[in-house]
């Protein structure tokens, strides 16, 4: 499973940077082909800084040969 992230926070932060980042992404220049999605649970933990997830359900998508 990919996952892309633009950031990530453990604390309140201004997200002034990652909107800057998300809109500087224009579709011509990021294909992207999505043949499932997957609902997941996410859990952070704070103590140790790190964010885990376990998948619930897949759903393809479209036909698969």
């Amino acid at each position: 499973m990919q996952h892309l992230t633009i950031s990530y926070a453990h604390a309140e932060a201004d997200s002034d940077e990652a909107q800057r980042c998300l809109r500087r992404v224009r579709p011509g220049h990021a294909p992207l082909h999505v043949d499932s999605v997957r609902l997941v649970d996410v859990t952070a933990d704070s103590t140790a800084k790190t964010i885990t997830w376990d998948e619930l359900a897949k759903v393809p998508l479209g036909t698969h040969l």
